[in-house]
């Protein structure tokens, strides 16, 4: 069918459609209500993957707020399932921190996600790396809208904190890929590394990330 996930265009899948998500969203809320009124919790597991596809649906469609809610109510669920430290949490505040209107809280859900990932998997698998690379951008994002006054210095925090991320993220993938060093992840964190360094007016720096991606 038209729009729907995976449909060839051109030899490629094509990514689903608006309409697609609009469907997604009225056949994943008539699902929620039916498994509500089956179940006797309110913060029953069965609950988890359907709220996590309205919350990426509501992302989709660029309705942040409902996304917000809907992904905080899968955490919650989560949290009360799973506990604090479980891998599904990190998932899930990974991706309440996509959608996060405030950029301080979006730091914050992807700092706790990295001390989950860390604390389950270590510093240098994949998860881990890659929520580095989320809170990297949390960072980022804060850096262009600093939150709670402080200007031109608070600004300067959160892109070096940014920095930081993208640096751990770049070495522990360096690492993992062995004589490979440049993969298309570690050219990603170096662009904006160079992006934000660019940012902070520190133009050597900049040209000497952006020399290595090319």
């Amino acid at each position: 069918a038209a729009g729907a996930p995976g449909a060839m265009q051109g030899g490629a899948a094509a990514p689903p459609s608006r309409r697609w998500w609009d469907d997604a969203l009225r056949f994943a809320e008539r699902c929620l209500d039916a498994r509500r009124s089956a179940l006797v919790e309110s913060t029953h597991p069965d609950l988890i993957p359907t709220l996590l596809l309205l919350g990426r649906a509501h992302a989709k469609l660029k309705d942040r707020e409902s996304a917000m809610a809907r992904y905080g109510e899968a955490l919650a669920v989560q949290r009360a399932a799973l506990g604090d430290v479980h891998p599904d949490v990190a998932d899930a505040l990974l991706s309440l921190c996509r959608v996060q209107d405030d950029p301080a809280d979006a730091v914050d859900s992807a700092s706790e996600a990295v001390r989950i990932l860390r604390s389950v998997f270590g510093d240098d698998h994949p998860r881990t790396v890659e929520a580095l690379c989320r809170l990297g951008s949390a960072h980022s994002r804060r850096s262009a809208a600093p939150v709670g006054g402080g200007g031109a210095a608070a600004a300067t925090r959160s892109r070096s904190e940014a920095i930081s991320c993208y640096e751990e993220a770049l070495a522990l993938r360096r690492s993992a890929l062995g004589e490979d060093p440049m993969g298309p992840a570690c050219g990603d964190a170096l662009y904006r590394m160079g992006m934000l360094h660019r940012a902070g007016e520190d133009y050597g720096r900049a040209a000497g990330c952006l020399e290595e991606v090319l």
